[in-house]
C-alpha cells in the first residue's frame, strides 16, 4: 500500500499522511500460545515499519508542516 501512495500518488500527500496514521494505530495482539502466529505478527510490524520508513523519506515536507 505504501508503494501505492508514493508511486501512484506522489501528489496526494494528505493520503499518505493518513495511511501512516493508520499504520501507527494499528493494534495486534499478540497471543504467545501460538508460536507461528506471534512470529507472523513480528514479521508484520518489521514490514510496517519499513513501510512507514518509505513514507516518511516520500513526504518529509508534507509531513513536517
Amino acid at each position: 500500500m505504501s508503494t501505492f501512495s508514493t508511486k501512484a500518488l506522489p501528489d496526494r500527500p494528505d493520503f499518505a499522511l493518513r495511511f501512516l496514521e493508520y499504520i501507527l494505530q494499528l493494534d495486534l495482539p499478540d497471543n504467545d500460545a501460538f508460536p507461528l502466529y506471534s512470529e507472523a505478527l513480528k514479521d508484520l510490524e518489521r514490514i510496517c515499519s519499513l513501510e512507514m520508513q518509505k513514507l516518511a523519506m516520500m513526504f518529509a515536507d508534507d509531513f513536517m508542516v
